[in-house]
């Protein structure tokens, strides 16, 4: 490790100076594709093995679980979710060494999103970490250590003098870095929000609107109807006047035709008043005859009484007694 001001302690590190202080370490050793990652001045960093997605977390715990896709060989972001990723290579710097690194604008093309701390501090050892997000419709795949799919760049500069660092014999890794963080509120958790909530909004709307179907086409109709009769008298006194705006004297048909259809409507209401009082004197005279009725009931009804009486034994009726006068013999006897 360089502890000490290089031969020129300012600037952006070349290639050969990165390769020489042994800035990137490499897990598994030398290979070509390591080669290929050098740039003149800075260096590609590719997808590592450890990832986090936010939301799953250890069973009985509060942590995050750790995952690792060198199995599978890649990692798949879902759409409009997010996942705290790992480089591959681990950074060494000496204390007169800060980094910057960012993400790759292939991959910003692709849709990604990063959000992290782009300066790596003199003395840092470990692998590098970001929040990766997401932001299109599709899934996007990183494929793990791969050399097309490269995620980060990053670029190393002097510093004017050495700073004091604290010792670290490991590396950073995955765990370290969690144990610090709680990433709570993703995309993805943001977006079940929005549509759980445009749902509920969506089945209130379907709830409110035959009540609102109601409730307007109340208010309408007492609206025209209030309109209506306040409208019409006007409108019927007006429209003689209207006649005659239209029609001159020389053409006085519509104002005959509405003094006649007034004429005819007084007619029809004395006629009205005419039929209402014969049939009101029809009901008096029925009303007499009823009682004339009655009462010719009721005479006819004693009469029978009394000769019920007079034919009973013992009253004085001739028919009742067997006497028969005849010729006035007996009241010669």
């Amino acid at each position: 490790m360089v502890t000490s001001n290089p031969p020129n302690p300012s600037g952006v590190l070349i290639k050969s100076e990165i390769q020489g202080l042994k800035l990137i370490e490499f897990p598994d050793g030398e290979d070509k594709d390591n080669a290929d990652c050098f740039k003149p001045a800075s260096y590609d960093m590719r997808l590592g093995a450890e990832y986090v997605s936010p939301g799953i977390v250890e069973r009985g715990t509060r942590n995050f679980r750790i995952l690792d896709c060198k199995n599978a060989g890649e990692l798949i972001v879902e759409p409009f979710s997010s996942v705290v990723v790992s480089t591959y290579e681990i950074v060494r710097l000496p204390p007169v060494v800060v980094g910057k690194f960012n993400l790759r604008i292939r991959q910003a093309l692709r849709g990604l999103f990063v959000q992290m701390g782009t300066q790596v501090e003199p003395g840092y050892y470990g692998r590098l970490f970001a929040l990766l997000q997401n932001i299109t419709g599709e899934p996007v795949k990183i494929k793990y250590k791969d050399l097309e799919y490269r995620l980060f760049t990053i670029e190393f500069y002097y510093t004017s003098k050495e700073a004091i660092v604290p010792s670290r014999d490991k590396p950073v890794e995955m765990k370290d870095f969690v144990r610090s963080i709680a990433v709570k509120s993703t995309l993805d958790q943001m977006l079940t929000h929005i549509k759980e909530s445009n749902a509920k909004i969506e089945e209130e709307i379907r709830e409110a609107r035959p009540r609102n179907i109601a409730f307007y086409t109340i208010l309408l109709t007492v609206l025209v109807t209030g309109v209506i009769t306040v409208l019409a008298p006007f409108a019927f006194n007006l429209a003689p006047y209207v006649f005659k705006r239209m029609f001159p004297a020389a053409h006085p048909q519509p104002t005959a035709v509405i003094e006649e259809a007034k004429a005819l409507s007084e007619s029809v209401r004395s006629e009205n008043s005419r039929l209402k009082e014969s049939v009101k004197e029809v009901r008096e005279k029925s009303t007499e005859n009823e009682e004339s009725l009655k009462h010719a009931i009721q005479r006819i009804s004693d009469l029978e009484k009394r000769i019920t009486r007079t034919a009973s034994p013992g009253g004085t009726s001739d028919r009742a007694s067997g006497n028969k006068p005849t010729n006035g013999e007996g009241r010669d006897r």
